[in-house]
């Protein structure tokens, strides 16, 4: 039995050799990690200082005098007579608002651009007019030791002015145009974080698009999202001269023991069936002949011996030599006892190798 046994254990030890191998190259692996990280200089992160920017719009349109509306305006999202249109009472409200005491100082300005398209044979629009205006212009505003400053202004545009100007460019010109104003609020801004040397600047802008030269319009606005943005300290954190030390001590040992165990730990199956074969052969040469013509075995009963052990007491009662014939090189080899009508057999195979 001791064959099967010894085979028995190659497949024990082979769940061994994998687990060992397994927490070499985990110990290795986290070394070398540790030491790179080490080596190498990292930034370390901190929150600072957060600000929030904010805009709203709202806006009225307000009417002539006419027999259709009793209301005086018509509110925000609504679809609009051009003609029964006096003038739009706009609201921009803008909010900045800090984590920290600061120093800001900001400016805004209002700004209007009529854009005039054409549809092209192609189904497409092109810019063909563009006319800038100055509603506002430009205000500055300061405020100290504080954590927000807030826009808050009103505007009364004047729509009929506009309107007038796309049209008399349609009529003059003969030219189907579709032609909007738009008008944009424009914030920009400084801070300066109060008992340091860091500043946050930023712009921003809100917009109203206003249809004009039409019989009915609606107005879109492009409006600013409460945005939260961070500044951040970065700090450099030098070298761990310590941890590379460590590691590297881990890893020389772990390099260390995976040399020793090397023999141990890369045995495949064909180094053992190599290792049987020649201990057969080196143990009972006396008693095995080596056949190069695979023995007929057609008219044999065949039995199967489960070791060698068993097959060299059949030899020994029956005097008659063991034949080997090797079927695979390397891999498979047939040690044959042939008595009479009967053929004694062991196998010595290398599975899948």
């Amino acid at each position: 039995m001791q064959t099967k046994n010894r085979k028995r254990q190659l497949i024990l030890k082979k769940w061994v050799r994998i687990v060992i191998v397994c927490i070499l190259f985990f110990f290795a692996s986290v070394s070398a990690y540790n030491i790179i990280n080490g080596l190498l200089p990292k930034q370390n992160k901190s929150l600072y200082y957060s600000h929030k920017d904010y805009g709203k719009i709202d806006y009225k349109v307000y009417l002539k005098q006419n027999n259709f509306f009793e209301e005086e305006y018509l509110s925000k999202g609504k679809q609009y007579t051009s003609e029964l249109i006096d003038y739009i009472d706009i609201n921009f409200n803008y909010l900045y608002s800090g984590s920290k005491l600061t120093n800001i100082e900001y400016e805004y300005n209002i700004n209007g651009e009529i854009i005039g398209e054409y549809e092209n044979s192609t189904d497409s629009k092109s810019e063909i007019w563009n006319k800038k205006y100055v509603i506002l212009e430009n205000q500055k505003g300061k405020k100290y030791d504080s954590m927000f400053f807030n826009i808050n202004k009103d505007l009364k545009l004047d729509y009929l002015k506009y309107n007038n100007e796309a049209n008399n460019f349609k009529n003059q010109l003969k030219l189907a145009i579709d032609a909007k104003l738009l008008v944009k609020f424009n914030v920009t801004y400084t801070a300066t974080i109060k008992d340091s040397d860091k500043k946050v600047r930023g712009s921003d802008t809100l917009e109203l698009s206003i249809p004009l030269s039409k019989a009915t319009m609606n107005i879109t606005t492009k409006e600013l999202k409460e945005d939260t943005k961070n500044l951040y300290d970065e700090e450099l954190v030098p070298r761990n001269m310590k941890k590379v030390y460590i590691n590297s001590v881990l890893l020389i040992i772990t390099i260390v023991i995976s040399g020793l165990l090397k023999d141990k730990l890369i045995i495949n199956k064909k180094t053992y069936y190599m290792r049987i074969y020649n201990k057969i052969l080196k143990n009972y040469a006396d008693i095995i002949v080596e056949v190069s013509t695979k023995p007929n075995l057609e008219n044999l009963e065949i039995l199967e011996i489960k070791n060698f052990d068993d097959l060299v007491d059949t030899e020994e009662e029956l005097k008659s030599p063991i034949l080997l014939y090797e079927i695979k090189k390397q891999k498979e080899s047939w040690f044959i006892i042939i008595h009479n009508k009967y053929a004694y057999r062991y196998i010595l195979n290398c599975e899948d190798c």
